[in-house]
This record gives structure tokens, C-alpha cells and sequence, in this order.
């Protein structure tokens, strides 16, 4: 008896890990009477597939002591059967968890045993390592309390290695605080109180810090169980007497009731039995008054017969061995009962899963029939649309080739257009300079542009270059419009450290135009302080770099006004180039060039520039 009395304690934090929570079933419940709650109840399982319902049904079962224990198995049951029709692991395993502690609270420890282990499979395989530790830390227990000490220790050391991968969970610290008192109880039952102390003072420091006063109550009640133990009753009776005080805070009326026991013991150890008759009357009337854990009750009742016996009230003694034993006898008419209604609850689930399986049996044969009577049409459709497959891909076959001789062709023309044009803009660019400057500097940046010219009639023989190639273009390019500029242009190229310029590929003449639109369009309009920078970045997920052209200038707006102004009919070549460009590189392919321009503007709405994004597929073409 005494073995169970302080199983009780490990089922009291069992029932703490969390608190209740505000659910829809438990709002009803104030409104309704509980017949009509439970009926609705049972009705809203049968056909809800909505996984919060579960989750209040379960929070509900678990935490609210009014519920009989039949009432209990009726929703377990039912909610197992219906999680398991709907796939919803999680919340299957939860209830099968709570079917492990109503196991454990009907003395059948090893199906307990079993459905814990069975639900910590469905938490592993989530990776719900909370509810892990929590499977770990009923199996360590239950183990420990079958005689398995060491065993028991074993799980529980598990359950708090899980805890601790979920230390950002909000239930983190309360399941901690469970696993160290069950921790704890181990120690306790193996005869070694320092050990236990030590988990438990360990638990309760937790609780104390963290508020969480169900929990302060439970440590405190197992120190004061310690210490009796050990015969320090006056430490003893100081823990008990302050779980009492926490308690109150609470509905742990089972708890009150089995710390009234121990301070009665207590008392009869120091010759106080004034005091041990108190404390069993405080004991008994909480039993009486809330229909609490009878096991106490019978505990108490024997403990005040035997003590009035002793002090001699024989009448007296011989009335409570009699109400003793009644209660006795009622409590065993009641456990028969549980046992019955739960051996007809795992009849009624073995026989749902019987009909389940015949059910699937029937209409794999159902299905097995259809596919032989239309075997023979699967057939004939599959050789139709083969035919129809192989003469749509051989047309579709002629006229790609057909049309990438045709883009093949129209791109080789335009490098054609572009290559002349480069040129005369760059003769443009240094003119001026060569007019007006020292010979030595004329003949610098002439070698530039002999430089610019055979990278650029390198590049127009190609299809792709690599980045690090068109960089270095774009850099001597720059260099001529920055003395065209007088140096008022300044500009910067930057490349992520991840992006090995050698390595990737992009089009042949697909940036400089974008760059020389900056300049003539944006930039040139500008007085001083002209600014632009050219970044390439790439994203490994999507496979696609990046490239930013972004300017200070004047924006698109007034560079189309003063370009009318100047020219009505004026069109830039870069622009109309580079969008038939993009166009011909795009046609027929997955993966496209994408094309972004953003004009940027100021705090008051101003123009303050223009940004162009295009996002370069690493892997073009089909």
C-alpha cells in the first residue's frame, strides 16, 4: 500500500506537465449539463476531422477530475479509432499516451508499458521529442515501480536527454520538473535518500522559479516522504506542512489528503495523537467531501480504527473497521466495473479494426475485378496515345530545329549590328580627349581602346563568355566614358566572394548596353557627382545570378524629355537591341533571362536615379 501511496505522487506531476487550456469543450461545459455535454461530445468525435478539436478533447479528458473514469474510456477510445480513420499521428499518439496512463491507473502496467512504447515510436518518427521524454519517463517509471529499478533509471535518463532537444518548447521547463521528481522516485524506492533529495530539490528549485505551483506542491509533498523516511521528522513535517500551504492555491485534493496521512504518521511517531487524530480527521473529510483517491481513504480509515483501538475506544474502532470495510468492497465492485468497461472498450476497438480490414479486403477485390475488365481498353488507349505521342514529337522535333536555325541566324546578325556600334561610340568617347590632351595621355587610352576592340570582337564570335571576361570589359569600357566624363563619373563592380567569375557563363554582349544606357541616358544629363555601381550576386537555391546596374541619374522620365526635345525621333540602339536580345535568348527556353528596371526616387517623390535587375539563369537554353 505504501508503494502505491507514493505512486500517486508520480501521477500527480504526470497530470501537471501542462496546464489546462481555455478549449471550446470545456466553454460549453459551463452552459450545459454534463449528460448533454458528453452526448454532443461523443457525436462531434464521430464526425469532426478538424485536429484543434482533438486537441481540446484531450486537454479536456485530461486535466478535468470530474469526469468518471467510464466517461474517460468512452472518449479515449472513440478518439483513438477516429484519429487513426483521419491520419492524424500526432494527436493518435497523444490519446494512446493517455490510454498508457489509464492503464497504469488500472494496475495493468504492462499494457502500459506497451501502448507508451508505441506512441513513442509515432512521436520519433515526428520528431516530437517532448512527448518523447514523456513516453521515456512513464515507461522509466512504471519499470521502476514493477521492481526494475535500474531499467527504470535507464528510460528516465532518456527522457531527460529528449527534454533537453526541445529547450525552446513553452512546456519545456514543466516536463523537466516532472522528469527529475519521477527521477527522484527511483532513488526513493531504491533505499537512496540523498539521491533523491538532491532530483527532487532540484525539481522543486525549478518550480519555484518558474511559478508553477502544482508542480511546487508535488516536490515538496516527495521531500517530506524523504525525510520521514529517514526519521528527521521535524524536517519532514516542516516540507509537508508547506505543500499544504502551496496546495491550497490548487485542486490537488488527493494531494491534501495523502500529506494529512504522513503528518498523522508523524504525529503517532512523536507521541502526538491528539494531533494524528486531527490530521486523519482532515484527511477524511477531504475524501468524503471530493470523492478523492480512495486507496487514501481506505489508508486512513484503517490508521484511525487501529489508533482508537490502541487508545481504547474499542466501539469506535470497530465502527471504522466496518465502514473500512465496506468502502472496501465498493471499491473493488468499482475496479471490477473499469475492468469490464475496459475490456468491452478494447473489444469494441479490436472489432472496429476487424471490420476495417475486412472492409479493405472487399475493395481490393472490387478494385482487383475493374482492373481485369479493363485491362484489355488500358491497353488499346496506351497504344493510341503512343502513336499520337511519337508523331506529335517528331513535328515538334522539326520545327525546333527549324526555329534555332532561325534564332541562330538573327542573333548572328545583331552581334553584326552591335560590334560597329560599340565602336563608334567608343571613338566617340575619346575624340575630345585625344583633341585636347598630351600626346602621352591620347596614346594611353588609344591602347585602351585597341584593348576594348579586340575583347569585343572576341566576344562577338561567341555565344557565352564567362563573367570574369565581360567584367573585364565592362572595366576598360568605363575607363574610356570616365575621361569622357572628366572624371566626374566615378564607379564601382563588385562581386560576391561565393561567385568564381572563371566558372560562370553568361551571353556575349548582354550588359554593356544596360551599362551604356546608364551613362547617355541617366548619367550624361548630370552635372557633377555622377555615380555608378554594378553588382553581381548569385543565389545557389534558385541557380540564378544577379546582376544590379544601378545610377544617380535623372531618371527615365527626363532623359525621354530632353532626348524628344533634342531628336523627336530619337530611339536608343542599346535599348531596342538588348530587349530583341532578350527576346531570342528567351524563346523556346525554361529557364528565362529575367529583365527588372526600378525608377528610384527621393523622400519627396523625385527622381534620384534608375536600378536594373536581371536575373541570369546558370543553365540556359532547354
Amino acid at each position: 500500500m505504501h508503494r502505491i501511496l507514493y505512486l500517486l505522487a508520480f501521477f500527480i506531476v504526470e497530470l501537471s506537465i501542462a496546464q489546462p487550456t481555455e478549449s471550446k469543450l470545456t466553454i460549453q461545459k459551463r452552459d450545459w449539463s454534463k449528460t448533454e455535454l458528453y452526448d454532443s461530445i461523443y457525436q462531434q468525435i464521430e464526425i469532426t476531422d478538424d485536429p484543434e478539436y482533438f486537441k481540446s478533447l484531450h486537454d479536456m479528458v485530461y486535466f478535468d477530475e470530474e469526469i468518471a473514469d467510464s466517461t474517460k474510456l468512452k472518449f479515449i477510445f472513440r478518439a483513438i479509432e477516429r484519429t487513426k480513420e483521419l491520419g492524424l499521428e500526432y494527436h493518435y499518439a497523444r490519446f494512446i499516451f493517455f490510454k498508457s496512463i489509464l492503464s497504469t491507473q488500472a494496475g495493468d502496467y504492462s499494457k502500459a508499458i506497451e501502448l507508451a512504447n508505441e506512441s513513442m515510436q509515432i512521436f520519433l518518427n515526428l520528431n516530437e521529442f517532448l512527448e518523447v521524454s514523456s513516453c521515456y519517463n512513464t515507461i522509466g517509471g512504471m519499470m521502476a515501480h514493477k521492481g526494475d529499478l535500474e531499467a527504470g533509471k535507464t528510460y528516465l535518463l532518456k527522457a531527460l536527454e529528449y527534454i533537453d532537444l526541445e529547450k525552446n518548447d513553452f512546456s519545456y521547463d514543466r516536463v523537466r520538473i516532472d522528469h527529475l521528481t519521477v527521477y527522484g522516485t527511483t532513488f526513493y524506492w531504491d533505499n537512496d535518500m540523498d539521491s533523491a533529495f538532491l532530483l527532487t530539490k532540484q525539481a522543486l528549485d525549478l518550480a519555484i522559479e518558474k511559478n508553477f505551483t502544482r508542480q511546487e506542491a508535488s516536490c515538496l509533498n516527495n521531500l517530506g516522504s524523504i525525510f520521514e523516511k529517514k526519521k528527521n521528522y521535524p524536517l519532514a513535517k516542516g516540507y509537508f506542512e508547506k505543500a499544504l500551504c502551496v496546495a491550497q492555491q490548487t485542486q490537488m485534493q488527493t494531494l491534501k489528503a495523502n500529506v494529512y496521512k504522513h503528518l498523522s504518521d508523524i504525529s503517532v511517531a512523536s507521541n502526538q495523537f491528539d494531533s494524528a487524530f486531527y490530521f486523519l480527521d482532515k484527511g477524511l473529510d477531504i475524501c468524503n467531501q471530493h470523492h478523492s483517491f480512495i486507496p487514501i481513504q481506505l489508508t486512513l480509515l484503517s490508521k484511525k480504527s487501529k489508533l482508537l483501538a490502541e487508545r481504547g475506544a474499542a466501539d469506535l474502532a470497530y465502527s471504522l473497521q466496518l465502514e473500512h470495510i465496506a468502502l472496501k468492497d465498493s471499491f473493488f465492485t468499482l475496479e471490477k466495473e473499469k475492468e469490464i468497461q475496459w475490456v468491452e472498450a478494447e473489444f469494441h476497438l479490436q472489432n472496429k479494426d476487424r471490420d476495417i480490414k475486412a472492409l479493405s479486403q472487399q475493395a481490393a477485390i472490387q478494385t482487383l475485378e475493374i482492373k481485369q475488365k479493363n485491362q484489355a481498353l488500358i491497353i488499346v488507349l496506351f497504344v493510341v496515345l503512343f502513336m499520337v505521342s511519337v508523331a506529335y514529337f517528331v513535328y515538334r522535333q522539326r520545327s525546333l530545329k527549324k526555329q534555332q536555325a532561325q534564332t541562330e541566324l538573327e542573333q548572328r546578325f545583331l552581334r553584326s549590328q552591335m560590334n560597329p556600334h560599340f565602336i563608334f561610340n567608343a571613338l566617340n568617347s575619346i575624340q575630345e580627349y585625344i583633341v585636347l590632351n598630351e600626346k602621352k595621355q591620347a596614346t594611353k587610352y588609344l591602347g585602351m581602346f585597341a584593348d576594348l576592340m579586340r575583347v569585343y570582337l572576341r566576344q562577338g564570335k561567341t555565344k557565352t563568355i564567362s563573367l570574369g571576361e565581360e567584367i573585364e570589359a565592362l572595366n576598360i569600357y568605363l575607363e574610356l566614358e570616365k575621361m569622357r566624363f572628366e572624371d566626374s563619373l566615378t564607379y564601382t563592380i563588385t562581386v560576391e566572394e561565393n561567385i568564381n567569375t572563371e566558372l560562370f557563363a553568361i551571353p556575349s554582349l548582354l550588359i554593356q548596353p544596360y551599362v551604356e544606357n546608364a551613362l547617355k541616358h541617366g548619367l550624361l544629363h548630370k552635372e557633377q557627382g555622377r555615380k555608378l555601381s554594378i553588382k553581381f550576386g548569385y543565389y545557389a537555391e534558385s541557380k540564378h545570378l544577379v546582376c544590379e546596374i544601378e545610377d544617380n541619374g535623372i531618371g527615365r522620365k527626363k532623359s525621354m524629355k530632353i532626348n524628344k526635345l533634342r531628336n523627336p525621333n530619337h530611339k536608343s540602339f542599346a535599348s531596342s537591341a538588348t530587349k530583341k536580345r532578350l527576346e531570342l535568348l528567351n524563346y523556346g527556353s525554361k529557364k528565362i533571362i529575367g529583365e527588372e528596371t526600378q525608377d528610384l526616387l527621393d523622400s519627396n517623390g523625385l527622381a534620384k536615379g534608375t536600378k536594373v535587375i536581371l536575373n541570369i539563369p546558370m543553365e540556359l537554353g532547354n
